[in-house]
């Protein structure tokens, strides 16, 4: 007795301590059954969970200070491990419950937050860009692309939640089974101990773990039950994160398509200018007689060709640009609509053998669509990867033919 209540952590002294007046008592007292450390320290609460583990972990260091037989110190191993994982799979059934259930007492305020930043956003002028870059264009794509995927995550999320809310009810059953097992696990463990002649410590450990395992089936339930019940009211939520990020991606795209043409208006000044340079550098040519200045005349034509070819195959990307991000549109309508009719199809389909044949269509209507859309995309991207290079090699040549100019200058200078 002694050693069990040092294994469990309780005190059994009183137990063992006859009464005076009742010579039976002792006797009484000798064959009883101790009450295990759950039933003395009450059921598990989220609270205490956290202790009750770190409590059974330390009598599971503590192992081998008892006077035990190999194979019962190996059992009692063995039994206070799997406590030590209940009780852990216990804590994080709590927290998930905790979390669920924060979650839909914060609902509405998250809703009511998220609805007022899509309103903020969708009434907000258009911006207009007085100084454009191609830095800044490519930052204002690399956003896109980030709230593109940010929409396709979220739609995701939402399948995943409504196919999560089909399986927890499976999940609930389960545990209910399990649970019912258990319990009459429990009670047959329990009449074992009343008869035993004397209760070990490794008996009582594995009525502690039946205990818990029980405790543990009906947390999970809770859980599971919270959790069904978010998901069924997480709708509005859901709806308001993804308006969100669909306004999103439209005000960015209304960005982007103001600062392309801001861009290539600069670009076509740009070019008008060099082209105006171009034709005042050849009348000089044809004036000229001095050799010194017609060099410097011939260098300057030569450098200002090969900006305005750079200046043209930058139009070319951002006309480009242009060109993918109206296709990228037009795919997108199209995939929503499929989605759109999609559900609408699944929703009506039952005993109606037309839908079944619209939907197959559509089908293979959505995959002739989508492989010419991305033929199309692919062709346009070919082409930008391709422009981009010969771009980066005028640049180049560029910034090399104006350190060569200056040294012929600098010579013609010095002659």
């Amino acid at each position: 007795m002694l050693v069990v209540g040092l294994l469990l952590g309780v005190s059994l002294a009183p137990a063992q301590t006859p009464a005076p007046t009742q010579p039976t008592a002792p006797v009484e007292q000798t064959t009883a059954p101790a009450a295990p450390a759950q039933d003395v320290e009450g059921p598990i609460r989220p609270e205490t969970v956290t202790k009750r583990k770190d409590a059974v972990q330390k009598r599971l260091e503590m192992l081998e200070h008892l006077m035990l037989s190999p194979e019962e110190a190996e059992a009692m191993k063995v039994t206070l491990a799997q406590q030590v994982k209940v009780l852990a799979a216990l804590e994080a059934a709590f927290q998930k419950r905790t979390a669920y259930t924060t979650q839909l007492e914060t609902l509405s305020g998250q809703v009511e937050e998220l609805n007022a930043e899509r309103q903020k956003l969708a009434v907000r002028p258009p911006r207009h860009f007085p100084e454009v870059n191609e830095k800044l264009r490519l930052d204002y794509e690399a956003r896109l692309q980030s709230t593109r995927a940010e929409l396709d995550g979220l739609r995701k999320e939402l399948a995943a939640g409504e196919f999560r809310l089909g399986t927890i009810a499976k999940e609930i059953e389960q545990r209910v089974i399990a649970r019912t097992q258990i319990e009459k696990d429990l009670v047959a463990l329990r009449n074992d101990v009343a008869n035993a002649t004397e209760q070990t410590p490794l008996l009582l450990e594995r009525l502690m773990l039946l205990d818990l395992r029980q405790q543990l089936q009906q947390a999970e339930i809770d859980m599971l039950e919270v959790e069904r019940e978010w998901l069924t009211k997480q709708g509005p939520l859901r709806d308001a994160q993804l308006g969100l990020a669909q306004t999103r991606y439209a005000v960015l795209q209304q960005d982007l398509e103001e600062l392309r043409a801001t861009l290539g208006q600069v670009m076509s000044q740009e070019s008008m200018t060099l082209t105006s340079a171009e034709e005042d550098i050849e009348r000089r040519l044809l004036r000229t007689t001095d050799p010194a200045e017609m060099l410097m005349l011939k260098v300057q034509l030569e450098t200002i060709k090969l900006r305005k070819s750079t200046a043209a195959y930058r139009q070319q990307v951002n006309l480009l640009g242009d060109q993918i991000s109206a296709q990228e549109k037009r795919n997108e309508r199209e995939q929503q609509e499929a989605e759109h009719l999609e559900a609408l199809v699944k929703k009506y389909a039952r005993g109606e053998r037309i839908a079944q044949r619209l939907q197959a269509a559509f089908t293979r209507l959505r995959r002739a669509q989508a492989q010419f859309g991305a033929e199309q995309t692919k062709a346009l991207e070919v082409d930008l990867e391709a422009l981009t290079e010969q771009e980066l090699t005028l640049d180049e040549q560029l910034y090399e033919f104006d350190q060569s100019a200056e040294t012929r200058l600098r010579d013609v200078d010095e002659a």
